[in-house]
């Protein structure tokens, strides 16, 4: 018997979500699916009934959940007993991160690493997240942080955070805390991401979802310190995450442009290959995710 499954159904059966149930085992929402039709097959007996995203629980599942709760606590004590002679097994881990929110996603897992498994050697890559992807793809890297709007089939892509890219300015700026719309915001001289950039990728496609194309005239590879040298100094406007404005005191003389047509919106994504499924390992960064979004103030 495959416990995970089982826990997979105890996670649905709480939440009545399978989105949410993938979200807290930071698996996908494909998995939550087949594990149930799994269970089902195995034992020939039907435990969820869901119609469109209303999720039931069958009378039978319901008369099962007590059983299967005491068999996964039992087994728990088991994982508990051999999860603590598996950390010593942790030799090295590679991670791997896209944009400048990634970055910082980066910092907290790799500082609950470092306190929960001191003796094991850490290997950072950080670049933007089409390199990070790659990276994963040819196998140099095991786990990644990456914002990608299009989703390789060749790897797992576990939603983390949402985010949103804000335009920005000085304070002194004519639109800064305006409402305006995304055709105005083109008259400006806007700074873009270097290719393969997620943060670019996303701006790219929302101007492309309003019919509109973004001029890429300055583009180059920033640091949120020299992108906040252009736009106080320069008077430049140039794009930013939500979460990262939080988080820098730099961006106090920054200001926010708000679009009519909406918000820039984005996905953050743990990634990894399949091959590299390790539930107890990803629920060691799960924990450390938990702390991030914990100190960003959110719990999106």
């Amino acid at each position: 018997m495959n416990f995970f499954k089982l826990k997979i159904f105890v996670t649905v059966c709480k939440t009545k979500n399978f989105t949410k149930a993938a979200e807290q085992l930071f698996i996908t929402q494909s998995a939550v699916s087949k594990s149930i039709k799994d269970l089902e097959s195995t034992w020939e007996l039907k435990l969820i009934h869901r119609q469109g995203n209303q999720i039931t629980i069958t009378p039978i599942g319901e008369s099962l959940l007590g059983n299967i709760l005491n068999l996964i606590n039992d087994y728990s004590l088991l994982e508990n007993a051999v999860n603590t002679l598996k950390t010593q097994t942790y030799k090295k881990i590679r991670l791997g991160s896209g944009s400048s929110i990634t970055k910082s996603a980066l910092e907290n897992i790799t500082r609950y690493i470092s306190e929960k498994f001191p003796e094991t050697e850490l290997e950072i890559h950080a670049g933007n997240s089409y390199s990070t992807e790659n990276l994963l793809k040819n196998g140099e890297i095991d786990y990644g942080i990456v914002a990608s709007e299009t989703l390789a089939p060749e790897l797992v892509y576990v939603p983390i955070v949402k985010d949103i890219i804000w335009p920005v300015c000085h304070l002194d700026h004519v639109f800064a805390g305006k409402t305006i719309a995304a055709k105005e915001l083109l008259t400006q001289n806007l700074f873009a991401r270097e290719k393969g950039s997620a943060t670019q990728e996303t701006v790219n496609k929302y101007f492309q979802d309003n019919g509109l194309l973004f001029p890429v005239t300055n583009s180059f590879n920033y640091n949120e310190s020299l992108l906040s040298y252009f736009i106080i100094e320069k008077g430049q406007i140039g794009f930013i995450s939500e979460t990262e404005i939080a988080q820098k005191l730099l961006w106090k003389d920054i200001g926010k442009i708000k679009l009519k047509e909406g918000g820039i919106h984005r996905q953050i994504y743990l990634a990894y290959r399949k091959a590299n499924y390790d539930p107890m390992f990803l629920k060691d960064i799960g924990m450390a995710i938990k702390s991030m979004k914990k100190s960003w103030g959110t719990q999106k």
